[in-house]
């Protein structure tokens, strides 16, 4: 059973490697005609990140079925912790850059989410969400005879959404699909100083998610396989400095990004679940800065690592460790998750 799980996620994450996996070696970062590599400029330093990355840090409630209908006014809890301890900054070619850069990240981001009467279709279960993230963060970076380190934390950009729980979209015998569609906005609340290190990034984000959580009951005690798809677009940050002409009024625009979550688990009893999970981030198109594109600046990062499901009664939870296989563009290292989850009423 587990060489059948582990043959379908290494199919997948295969194919994912071979699609970004060209080499171009050489490939500088550039903004009309300028080489920002070659002044130690790079995403990550100098340049802002994405930072919605969710590589494996979102549950669908533990994999757990949904009932057939939810009631109205069901309230459901849910932490995700992540400790990320990051000890390398990978450039384009996803090759480390010089200098040193290490960041180990705490984030605790809660979840609550709150089921209404609306019903626009017959057995989807309409929410309103609010997501409020919690981060700490210690930087490091030294390049050449330049150097810092900061340690800063607080609330970050906090989301607020809405869309439906469909139980039983799909069902026979032996195999059964729960989906979640979803509409987020982050707005920006974290705290941001353009001329410092923060946990807020100035723009609001726009994302759409789609989740499938697939019940194979003829496999064994039963398996489960859960799909996370979001899509996430980034407005202007318009203040931002320009590494390059020092405006302090510049404009920089990140690309959108697509994101995909896996996660398959055999259920070993009725409280446990053992599997791996694996996350795949692309981002779309390059980045902008003062309207301009910044060639070669598309991050991409994918990776993965053994996961543990449980549920007891309300209460369930994701545990794992994912590590970074491939990264470009952004810091690569591991990362700690522990997912929770309650119910209230329904």
């Amino acid at each position: 059973m587990f060489r059948k799980m582990t043959e379908i996620l290494l199919i997948v994450f295969l194919s994912l490697f071979f699609f970004t996996s060209t080499k171009c070696y050489g490939k500088d970062l550039t903004w009309r005609n300028y080489n920002l590599s070659e002044t130690g400029i790079y995403k990550g330093r100098g340049l802002p990140l994405f930072i919605l990355n969710h590589d494996l840090s979102v549950s669908a409630f533990g994999g757990t079925e949904l009932p057939e209908k939810i009631a109205p006014y069901t309230f459901f809890w849910g932490a995700y912790n992540s400790f990320q301890f990051k000890n390398k900054l990978n450039d384009a070619d996803g090759n480390k850059v010089p200098g040193n850069d290490e960041i180990d990240i705490f984030a605790s981001v809660h979840r609550l989410i709150l089921t209404t009467p609306m019903e626009i279709i017959p057995g989807w279960s309409h929410y309103f969400q609010l997501v409020l993230p919690v981060v700490i963060m210690d930087i490091d970076s030294r390049f050449e005879e330049q150097a810092f380190s900061v340690q800063t934390g607080g609330i970050g950009d906090i989301d607020i959404g809405t869309g439906f729980l469909i139980p039983s979209i799909y069902k026979t015998k032996n195999v059964k699909i729960d989906s979640f569609l979803s509409f987020d906005i982050t707005f920006p609340t974290g705290n941001y100083e353009k001329d410092q290190v923060t946990i807020g990034s100035n723009v609001y984000n726009i994302q759409f998610g789609l989740t499938n959580i697939l019940h194979f009951y003829g496999i064994g005690n039963g398996l489960f396989c859960e799909q996370d798809l979001f899509l996430m677009i980034p407005t202007k940050n318009r203040d931002f400095i320009n590494p390059v002409t020092m405006n302090p009024h510049s404009e920089y625009q990140l690309g959108p990004s697509f994101q995909l979550i896996l996660k398959l688990a055999y259920k070993l009893n009725e409280h446990y679940k053992i599997g791996m999970g694996g996350f795949f981030d692309y981002q779309l198109s390059e980045d902008k800065m003062d309207g301009d594109r910044i060639d070669n600046s598309r991050e991409m990062a994918m990776g993965g690592g053994p996961l543990l499901v449980g549920k007891f009664g309300r209460f369930f939870f994701d545990l794992g460790l994912a590590f970074d296989a491939k990264v470009k563009n952004r810091h690569k290292g591991s990362k700690v998750y522990c997912i929770l989850y309650y119910t209230f009423g329904g």
